[in-house]
């Protein structure tokens, strides 16, 4: 587990989780730290930081903790891998993670923010409908929507009455249009600006469309499209969690 406090955090402020945080928790704090300097003109609030990972030796795990259902795979590229585990870790998240969180800051907040990058942008979304109470704010950059698109259009229909703020991005390069390498090739027969639109359409039905941001970074990639949303991502949040009276 992973935290951060910015100076210039309230002690009742808000906390920003972030999934696969080996990778993504550096470039979080120092965006955080950046724009907070100048909270009045960049629109970022300052928020504690907690990040959770997994062994990166242990893709399989991963795979398994982030998903709901299994994956929709006919080529099967990775069906062999392992799922379901999303519910147990959503409970870890919830619960231990929050009070190993409480203790590290020293205070017990209310308000949660949750990051997620591919399979961690997935499980953000299935948290909207399976933990409807648990994040006032969802960030699901460049989802794996593809690993399953039809389950979690079914999950997310079933939402009624809630007021989340979801924010949902990816690079304009994750889909043809270019010359691509093999890899890139394979990733972008998953189609992730599509089914990102279609998820944002049907989200926006749901919550209204003053809670759906949806952002398209043009001339970026799976990896790097996070990177170029994130100021984008954190002013979505700090505005999404100052209506709940967490942020200054």
């Amino acid at each position: 587990m992973w935290i951060h406090a910015p100076d210039r955090a309230l002690p009742e402020a808000p906390i920003l989780w972030v999934l696969d945080a080996a990778s993504l928790f550096p470039s979080v704090v120092a965006a955080m730290e950046w724009l907070t300097r100048r909270s009045d003109v960049n629109a970022v609030a300052p928020m504690l930081l907690a990040g959770i990972d997994h062994d990166p030796r242990d893709r399989d795990r991963r795979f398994c903790d982030f998903s709901f259902v299994p994956v929709d795979d006919p080529a099967g590229q990775i069906s062999h891998v392992s799922w379901g585990g999303g519910p147990s870790f959503a409970e870890l998240l919830c619960g231990t993670a929050r009070e190993m969180a409480a203790s590290a800051f020293g205070v017990e907040t209310k308000s949660h923010a949750l990051l997620g990058h591919s399979m961690g942008g997935l499980f953000a979304l299935h948290l909207l409908a399976e933990k409807p109470d648990a994040f006032a704010v969802i960030g699901a950059m460049s989802p794996s929507i593809w690993w399953r698109r039809e389950a979690i259009e079914n999950v997310l229909r079933e939402l009624t009455d809630y007021r989340q703020t979801v924010f949902l991005g990816a690079g304009g390069l994750e889909q043809p249009g270019r010359a691509m390498t093999e890899a890139e090739v394979r990733r972008c027969k998953r189609e992730v600006l599509t089914n990102l639109e279609a998820i944002a359409a049907t989200l926006t039905k749901i919550l209204g469309p003053g809670r759906v941001r949806l952002k398209i970074a043009d001339g970026e990639t799976h990896a790097s499209a996070l990177l170029t949303l994130l100021p984008r991502f954190l002013r979505v949040a700090s505005d999404g969690l100052r209506g709940c009276g967490s942020t200054p």
